[in-house]
């Protein structure tokens, strides 16, 4: 187990160089084509997603599946992150939630909000989460 938090970790912090290499190497193959429209597709409609989520009708997507990978669990279990249920809240109403310490490396958000890790809706049923973070922090 230690061996599999401890590959998560250097891929979360290299998750941005491996894939670039990849696709570039990609290109390289018989596979270029099917890259070449999946660049096309991040760098023309999807890269301002974050942005425009209620104005774009395929920006903002949840996946139930990568926020529910074991993979997220090593995650937590590494820091350790720990989701802390202090009173009911009511499922019909919204609320914000509001981190801190906060920063570039906002380890808790992810682990608690963005992901199953801590198990954020088997603790609070009913609440759909959205993390957010200002712009400057993509810039």
């Amino acid at each position: 187990k230690r061996t599999a938090v401890t590959l998560f970790i250097l891929s979360f912090f290299c998750g941005h160089v491996v894939p670039t290499i990849l696709l570039i190497l990609l290109l390289l193959t018989p596979l270029a084509p099917a890259v070449v429209v999946y660049l096309s597709w991040v760098l023309v409609f999807d890269w301002k997603s974050p942005a425009v989520c209620d104005l774009w009708p395929f920006s903002a997507r949840r996946s139930k599946y990568l926020r529910n990978a074991r993979l997220f669990q090593y995650f937590s279990d590494f820091f350790p992150v720990k989701l802390v249920k202090s009173t009911e809240l009511d499922p019909t109403r919204n609320y914000v939630f509001a981190y801190h310490p906060h920063g570039v490396f906002a380890v808790g958000v992810f682990a608690n909000f963005a992901t199953e890790a801590t198990g954020f809706s088997t603790t609070f049923p009913g609440i759909t989460i959205w993390p957010m973070t200002v712009p400057i922090v993509f810039a």
